[in-house]
């Protein structure tokens, strides 16, 4: 993880670069549900094994101010051990004098199946 604030729902950041690393078994699938305060569109790259997932990359445009979002990472992998990588690529916002705007991302938790051991 980059810099980023423990926040009473989760993980909150903005910087480029921050990143998730998850070691997951019994995961044939798994979700991130994720939130994000403020209108920049934030992009990420999801990597399962060290292999960046073609439609898993994504970016939080549309999101609704605050709500919270499930975030397909991956589907259709067998049960084996996985790492799991969830990295933001964009860059923070700042306004005409150099100020970080809020647009803040939050990482609210992962879901998969049932028996899924992390």
């Amino acid at each position: 993880v980059g810099r980023h604030a423990i926040v009473s729902q989760g993980v909150a950041f903005d910087h480029p670069g921050v990143r998730f690393t998850l070691r997951v078994q019994n995961a044939s699938w798994l979700n991130a549900v994720m939130s994000q305060v403020g209108f920049v569109p934030n992009s990420f790259v999801v990597y399962v094994d060290g292999r960046r997932m073609g439609l898993a990359t994504f970016n939080t445009s549309g999101w609704a101010d605050g709500a919270p979002v499930l975030v397909p990472l991956y589907s259709g992998l067998d049960d084996t051990p996985h790492e799991v990588v969830l990295l933001k690529s964009t860059e923070a916002s700042f306004d005409n004098h150099g100020e970080v705007l809020p647009n803040f991302v939050t990482l609210l938790r992962f879901e998969g199946p049932d028996g899924m051991a992390a």
